[in-house]
């Protein structure tokens, strides 16, 4: 809960600093697109699909809804007493949340992204011919900085490179081993709505 109270304290912050820039809404200032996502570690993969839609209070604050659909996949292998086996859980995620991106320079960003998941899950292991199904919900906090080529009302490239800050051990972002945050790895488009600037 501690991040949503700090995801709201910096919208609101972003909110008010916008203002005086924005003074009414503008259809040119909206955009849409979205991102393919891949991610990975040990024993973990992970692709996927973002679709957001957005809105640029200034030169250096947009703020939007993201959705989330991904896959993953994460293997843990067992060594000891009870013998060698290994377990394969694979995951499918449907989520979204909002988000706030300040761009302290132009083609830098900095992207903050408090994300509401259900994750259906199946889990085999090699020493068992059984298969485990279980549903999950959970929450993520997403800390990412970005690359992109912005100007507001252009069509824009970006990648991003972030990581789950947040502690829910059923987040899909983390690790089932090691309960730390994997690497998220994303690339896409925005479109601003709207005539072209």
């Amino acid at each position: 809960m501690r991040f949503i109270a700090l995801f709201t304290f910096l919208l609101a912050t972003a909110t008010a600093v916008a203002q005086p820039a924005t003074k009414r809404f503008n259809i040119n200032r909206m955009y849409t697109g979205g991102s393919l996502g891949l991610g990975g570690g040990t024993g973990f993969f992970s692709f996927g699909v973002n679709p957001e839609l957005g809105y640029s209070l200034n030169n250096w604050i947009d703020v939007g809804v993201a959705g989330a659909a991904n896959y993953f996949r994460f293997r843990q292998d067992f060594i000891g007493g009870g013998g060698n086996f290994s377990t394969i859980q694979r995951s499918t995620q449907l989520g979204g949340g909002v988000y706030v991106r300040v761009y302290p320079l132009p083609q830098f960003f900095i992207q903050l992204q408090p994300e509401w998941n259900s994750v259906s899950s199946r889990l085999t292991a090699s020493n068992s011919p059984n298969e485990q199904r279980f549903t999950t919900n959970s929450s993520s906090l997403i800390g990412a900085v970005g690359y992109t080529q912005r100007v507001v009302g252009q069509t824009a490239f970006y990648f991003l490179v972030g990581t789950d800050l947040g502690t829910d051990i059923n987040s899909p972002y983390r690790n089932i081993t090691t309960n730390g945050g994997n690497i998220i790895l994303r690339s896409g488009f925005n479109f601003y709505l709207g005539r072209r600037r």
